[in-house]
């Protein structure tokens, strides 16, 4: 159990340095439809496994894609919220992350108790397959430069002429390979010479390692 539980965190500190980027690319509807999707998935896997070997390694993956709507939820903040309204809209949000490790060992406890472990992660399937479902037909793209794009597009097939975003005008001509190079190492480049993020990312991992630790007689 605490071997399934480490690899889940791995797996959710490792998929923002993909999913985010990712996100700047292709925008955040596309991310999170996919991603979300994924960790249904390997969550529904989890609850059919027949062996150690398959549990673990569908709970990395369920934690490494599951980790997409929580880390682009702070770029749609931004993509929705004026930098004055920001501060108000990120507390709000913070209480979801927060609610998960309290009410989390509550509904799963009377679970396992109950109708044992496959239904803890038959539960959580569900969960995530309705969220899922919902995402899919009630949250819109909200990246800017994406949306400016599918305009441009929209406006170039309906007039015969070439539409582009400014953005895409002034950089140039860069191709795919490029972007994504760039876009995967940028969080790299920020997290070890941007010395608040190193520190944030520090004080994450402490209260993520102090909340997910294994509890011993007499803690």
């Amino acid at each position: 159990m605490v071997v399934g539980i480490s690899l889940f965190v791995l797996g959710f500190a490792l998929g923002p340095l993909l999913w985010a980027p990712l996100s700047e690319i292709f925008g955040r509807q596309v991310i999170f439809f996919i991603t979300f999707a994924a960790f249904t998935v390997f969550n529904a896997g989890c609850a059919g496994a027949n062996d150690t070997a398959t549990l673990l390694v569908l709970r990395f993956f369920a934690g490494a894609f599951g980790s997409s709507p929580f880390t682009n939820a702070g770029g749609v903040i931004a993509d929705m919220f004026e930098a004055s309204e920001r501060g108000l809209a990120m507390s709000l949000f913070s209480l979801a992350p927060s609610m998960g490790p309290c009410l989390g060992p509550f509904i799963g406890g009377f679970t396992g108790e109950g109708v044992g472990w496959r239904w803890v992660m038959g539960v959580i399937t569900i969960f995530s397959g309705v969220l899922w479902i919902l995402h899919s037909l009630l949250v819109p793209e909200t990246y800017a430069v994406v949306l400016l794009r599918k305009r441009a597009a929209t406006l170039s097939k309906m007039t015969g002429k070439v539409y582009a975003t400014k953005v895409d005008i002034d950089r140039g001509a860069i191709s795919a390979a490029k972007i994504l190079s760039t876009s995967l190492l940028r969080p790299w480049i920020l997290l070890f010479m941007e010395p608040i993020v190193l520190l944030l990312s520090i004080y994450m991992g402490i209260v993520y390692g102090k909340i997910y630790q294994r509890i011993r007689p007499g803690t």
